[in-house]
């Protein structure tokens, strides 16, 4: 009899140990998938940020030669304004010498 209690529990133990086994190991497989698809939406967070990127440069790239225009054209403008100052302080200049005659 003690014979016949302890085969059934070694095959109440295989049982367990095997469904423990066939747990771990879904358990496992359920993480395998669960990181798979972190990886797939930190691959696709990515790519995004990528394309992100690349139509920035893009933009930069399209916009740079009118920044660098519009750099030349106040520095044209600059140089108008100044000559214009100087035309008109020597004007008034020579207006004020030939009003009080010096």
């Amino acid at each position: 009899m003690g014979t016949d209690h302890s085969d059934s529990e070694k095959e109440t133990d295989e049982l367990l140990s095997s469904e423990d086994y066939y747990n771990s190991w879904e358990k496992e497989r359920e993480l395998r998938l669960i990181e798979e698809k972190q990886l797939k939406m930190l691959d696709e967070a990515l790519h995004a940020a990528s394309r992100t990127i690349l139509r920035q440069e893009d933009m930069y790239r399209k916009i740079k030669p009118a920044m660098d225009c519009r750099r030349l054209e106040n520095s044209w403008l600059r140089l108008v304004l100044a000559a214009l100052v100087i035309v008109n302080a020597t004007w008034i200049l020579s207006s004020f010498i030939s009003i009080t005659g010096l």
